[in-house]
């Protein structure tokens, strides 16, 4: 890791540091990817879709892989907090939770359906998910109208309608009254990534200084990367990698809202 940040770390959009390869972290990123593909064998991972059943220890290793992972974003935090950096995000702050998250995996929304499940809480995060894919099909409609009518800046992309999506200012659906995480847990790893060192407010895309907040994004190294989408791969299961989307889908279309058989 280089021993600054990112000279175009400080315009607005967060950066995504893809690689902190040194000795500490090498062996971390190497576990995780391990306990990934560990998961992408079992059998069962790969009859899901007919059986709608998983060993309980497939849980086991996926909590593992995570608790690693933060690990990884704790040690990489640190680092840049000896340089003079502070860290904005402290509990009860829910500045970023108002950002459509994307590339979550089939098998996190997995993990997160059946932790909803296990709590009773499966249909109030539904219908709040579903609140929020009609947000962002909205969101959709009015970017790609902007775009037709010649005020936009050509093809609308992911990032564009993500960006636009954040300034409807439109609660996650597991954002809880007292601000916290209704599945902190078990949250996916694009939720778990993200650190903000300018005040929490200048993540707001509607703050005026929104183009100067410094964001980061730590992403696990490749290997982890790949590891995580073979074990999508294996589980075959519709892609959707908006957290919203993917979760409604999910649960209308593939668990119709029956839980996770636990062998």
């Amino acid at each position: 890791m280089k021993s600054a940040l990112p000279s175009e770390a400080r315009f607005g959009v967060a950066v995504v540091v893809s690689h902190l390869d040194d000795p500490l972290t090498r062996p971390l990123m190497a576990n995780v990817a391990r306990l990934f593909r560990e998961i992408a064998m079992v059998p069962e991972v790969r009859r899901f879709r007919r059986q709608l059943s998983l060993p309980e220890r497939v849980r086991r290793l996926h909590q593992r892989a995570l608790r690693l992972y933060d690990q990884y974003l704790a040690y990489a935090v640190a680092r840049l907090q000896k340089e003079g950096w502070n860290l904005s995000c402290a509990r009860g702050c829910a500045a970023c939770c108002f950002a459509m998250p994307a590339e979550v995996s089939a098998w996190e929304l997995l993990m997160i359906y059946a932790h909803l499940h296990e709590m009773g809480r499966l249909d109030r995060a539904f219908r709040k998910h579903m609140e929020n894919c009609q947000v962002f099909s909205r969101v959709i409609g009015d970017t790609q109208r902007l775009s037709r009518s010649g005020e936009g800046q050509g093809e609308v992309d992911l990032e564009a309608l993500l960006s636009a999506y954040g300034k409807a200012r439109q609660p996650c659906g597991f954002l809880l009254p007292s601000k916290e995480c209704l599945i902190y847990s078990c949250r996916p790893i694009s939720c778990r990534m993200h650190f903000a060192f300018t005040p929490a407010a200048w993540c707001d895309p509607l703050h005026p200084d929104f183009l100067q907040a410094v964001r980061l994004n730590f992403q696990p190294h490749e290997d982890a990367r790949k590891a995580l989408e073979g074990v999508d791969r294996s589980l075959s299961l519709p892609q959707a990698s908006i957290l919203s989307s993917g979760l409604v889908s999910l649960t209308a279309n593939v668990m119709r809202f029956g839980p996770v058989s636990w062998l």
